[in-house]
């Protein structure tokens, strides 16, 4: 995920970006290394008012990301790993109960 964020995210953010959505569906594993990235990102999105959030990930990648504390850093769970995000517009998908940040989706 570092080349994530320093590649993509980072320039995203310079543009003004600060929500952002990882869909998970295909996501078969989680492999932690150092959550000091994930409380970088998730203060740089903070101070600009954004958020990360968690969709539709696999039980046992959640499991893996609370095992590791790094869950904190995200919105996840409840409706956000059953949300039918395709039939949704980018705008409308931020906009959808969880993704707004405005109440706790939290695992």
């Amino acid at each position: 995920m570092t080349i994530l964020k320093r590649n993509i995210i980072e320039h995203l953010m310079a543009h003004g970006i600060g929500r952002f959505i990882l869909i998970g569906e295909n996501v078969l594993n989680f492999h932690h290394s150092d959550d000091e990235y994930y409380a970088e990102w998730f203060e740089e999105v903070s101070e600009a008012d954004g958020r990360i959030a968690l969709l539709n990930f696999r039980p046992h990648v959640l499991d893996d990301l609370q095992r590791a504390n790094i869950d904190q850093y995200f919105l996840l769970g409840g409706q956000l790993n059953d949300l039918r995000w395709r039939t949704y517009s980018p705008g409308g998908t931020l906009r959808t109960r969880g993704c707004s940040g405005d109440e706790a989706a939290g695992a």
